[in-house]
């Protein structure tokens, strides 16, 4: 009979040495011995210089002898490390050892382009199969310079056709719009009355472009959020929502925060004839959250332009704009546009940006005085810890880096005294919107 440890029991008689019939147990080894090899760290990698031979598996052993550290669970395989000489990140492939643990000054990446230089390393490029200057996000290269049929541009939608990406002209079947274009999700839309618009806003403008820190630290919601703050939509407008997918862009396209565009009466500005929520982009671009021109139900031709953000000041365009069935454009961040009033917006290097501070959302900016813009930035931080961070999506965070600050380094509470005239702390700046 086979017993558990591998060995077979036979009972019976047996001739003995001197012929001599004798009844008797007898145990037989039937196994082959395996070897074994101690993992102390339990990660399922044994050491090959710790080993036993056994028929079955002995605790703490496994068949595997590839360890080659068995006190630590988190390093097992001999790796090839390569020298990063100028400590960018990226190795030296002439140089390189084996070890099993990251040596100093070598990394596992192999691309440096030039290892003396921390400065010059290999960029992802996309690849642009169409050749219409616009990439495809999911097939990359990784290279020091530009490889043929591949761009910088990660924005292609549609890299089997070159007359398919962001923006590009198409025709979405419907007789009725005009201007139709793809979105940047291959959406092709028309529109009846729609207005393209540039503008930067001043608290998060830094070289050429809108900084998209809400976006980078997933603090900019899907939804608008002005309904919420009690702004009251007309003609449509309002609960717009972005497709999340929205979030995952990057570069100029890549979403800032939500704005409102307003229609106003050709007569009296002061009346929205329609309004809608939608997003700022880095570059400037406003658009409607299907990518394109923020389009409206209107049967009107001539309209002002209006628009607004949560702590900025809005801006108004000094006359009205005409709508025929293509897009009406105004650009807010050129000096040359003449906008509503005197002094409506920041002029930064040559670029207009709207006014940053206006915290409390009253249409004006101030540091001093009844509903200032600076206590709130206390009150968000905590009254009694002027020193605290707060973050989040918060009217107060002047800068829109994701955090509110009132003391320290890139605070909350300075631009607004700049904005006012750091030797003029009692002086007040005035939206430039009829109301």
């Amino acid at each position: 009979a086979a017993q558990p440890d591998g060995k077979v029991v036979i009972v019976g008689s047996f001739t003995a040495f001197n012929n001599t019939t004798q009844n008797r147990v007898a145990r037989f080894n039937t196994c082959t011995p395996t070897a074994w090899f101690a993992d102390l760290d339990q990660d399922g990698f044994g050491d090959a210089s710790s080993s036993q031979s056994a028929c079955d598996q002995p605790a703490g052993s496994v068949a595997d002898n590839t360890d080659c550290n068995d006190n630590d669970p988190a390093v097992h395989a001999v790796s090839t490390w390569y020298l990063d000489n100028d400590g960018d990140g990226f190795g030296n492939a002439g140089i390189f050892q084996s070890a099993c643990s990251q040596p100093p000054g070598f990394v596992h990446d192999n691309n440096d382009c030039d290892d003396t230089d921390p400065e010059i390393f290999p960029v992802l490029w996309y690849a642009d199969l169409d050749g219409d200057m616009h990439g495809d996000d999911n097939n990359t290269l990784l290279a020091c310079t530009q490889p043929p049929n591949y761009t910088d541009d990660n924005s292609d939608c549609d890299d089997t056709d070159p007359l398919i990406f962001p923006f590009a002209t198409c025709n979405d079947g419907d007789p009725f719009t005009h201007g139709d274009n793809y979105g940047p999700f291959c959406v092709c839309a028309g529109k009846l009355a729609s207005v393209q618009i540039i503008a930067f806003l001043q608290g998060c403008y830094e070289n050429g472009m809108d900084r998209d820190d809400l976006r980078v630290h997933g603090l900019l919601p899907t939804t608008e959020p002005y309904t919420g703050m009690g702004y009251q939509f007309i003609g449509g407008g309002g609960g717009e929502t972005i497709d999340p997918a929205w979030l995952n862009i990057t570069g100029p396209f890549a979403p800032v925060d939500w704005v409102v565009v307003e229609l106003r009466d050709p007569i009296n500005p002061a009346d929205v004839v329609a309004s809608r929520a939608a997003i700022l982009t880095r570059e400037g671009y406003v658009v409607d959250v299907n990518g394109n021109e923020v389009n409206f139900n209107v049967t009107g031709t001539h309209y002002y332009i209006a628009l607004h953000h949560r702590n900025h000041l809005g801006v108004m365009s000094q006359s009205t704009l005409t709508f025929n069935g293509t897009a009406a454009q105004i650009n807010f961040s050129d000096p040359s546009t003449s906008t509503y009033g005197t002094n409506a917006q920041k002029n930064i290097n040559s670029v207009m940006t709207m006014w940053s501070g206006n915290t409390t959302d009253n249409y004006q900016v101030s540091y001093t005085g009844f509903m200032n813009d600076r206590d709130p930035i206390l009150v968000a931080v905590g009254s009694t810890s002027p020193n605290n961070i707060a973050t989040g999506y918060l009217n107060t965070d002047v800068n829109m880096d994701g955090s509110v600050s009132y003391t320290g380094f890139h605070n909350d509470r300075d631009p607004i005294l700049v904005n006012i005239g750091s030797t003029t702390p009692n002086n007040i700046l005035i939206e430039q919107v009829p109301h």
